[in-house]
């Protein structure tokens, strides 16, 4: 998969994670972002939310490994070769 193509994915999968995770704050107005986890939000009616921004989180995440990977040369190049130039 194309570099470029990867960083779309990541960037789109970002904003979902981070659009998902506001709106929560929104829809379960009863929990405190300062004195809840995340996770908590799993939790009732509005659940299917958490799961849609963990996965985009964890989308996001693989999306960005690829394109490093593949822009640091792939298999043979390794991520330490990246790091280290």
């Amino acid at each position: 998969m194309p570099t470029s193509l990867l960083a779309r994915l990541t960037l789109a999968a970002s904003a979902t994670a981070i659009l998902a995770l506001l709106a929560l704050h929104a829809l379960r107005a009863d929990l405190s972002p300062a004195t809840h986890m995340i996770s908590e939000y799993a939790v009732g009616a509005h659940g299917w939310v958490m799961t849609l921004c963990f996965y985009a989180f964890a989308l996001a995440s693989l999306a960005l490994l690829g394109a490093w990977q593949h822009a640091c040369g792939g298999a043979s190049g390794g991520l330490a070769s990246c790091a280290s130039s």
